[in-house]
């Protein structure tokens, strides 16, 4: 789960069970149900501030009273996922079609690699096309574990920072499939008008 992903909670079917409350009651009851949850502050930034949360804590209600600072702020509560041990994958799409995806594993467990889109996959990523395509989002990051989408970068800054895994060869695959044409969104007639003096 990454705090503040608020674009991969408009997709419920797609992603695991989540509770977004500030009622330390209600965070209670979201673990006593799943056994062992992670739960993040609204507005987080990435890792920070997340804890993991047993039902069999006997400090539960205070940790519930730290993470929605005693019913003042909202919090994010997701199952924990097993599969989080393989690593989460960044499927990378243009207009809601998948054309690269890297696996991250986890910290200290070796480096990024590229990695095949899978059928489920292509599920998650047709189910939140329309959406982000709608929402003028040509060009996003699905991050997902397992069979679940856990987040949404719309701004693609992954692949600008120094060092990002992968960069080069990820943005030549998705260059690749660009310049073959299959996913370029026609521009209407119009939209970008001749530089003055060329009338």
């Amino acid at each position: 789960m990454r705090a503040g992903d608020g674009l991969a909670l408009r997709f419920p079917g797609l992603g695991p069970p989540t509770l977004v409350s500030a009622d330390p009651a209600a965070l209670r009851a979201f673990v006593a149900e799943h056994r062992v949850v992670v739960a993040a502050p609204v507005g987080g930034c990435v890792g920070s501030r997340v804890l993991r949360l047993d039902r069999h804590d006997p400090n539960l209600p205070h940790l519930a009273d730290i993470v929605t600072a005693a019913g003042t702020r909202a919090a994010v509560l997701q199952p924990y996922l097993r599969e989080t041990t393989a690593g989460t994958t960044r499927v990378h799409v243009v207009d809601g079609e998948p054309v690269a995806a890297v696996r991250h594993p986890p910290a200290d467990a070796g480096p990024a690699v590229t990695c095949r889109v899978t059928d489920r996959d292509r599920e998650i990523c047709a189910g939140t096309a329309p959406a982000l395509v709608a929402h003028g989002i040509h060009f996003a990051g699905l991050d997902l574990i397992g069979r679940y989408l856990v987040g949404i970068d719309a701004t693609g800054a992954s692949l600008g920072r120094p060092g990002a895994p992968l960069a080069p060869e990820v943005c030549a695959e998705i260059a690749g499939e660009l310049l073959d044409g299959t996913f370029l969104s026609p521009v209407p007639a119009g939209a970008c008008p001749a530089p003055a003096g060329t009338r």
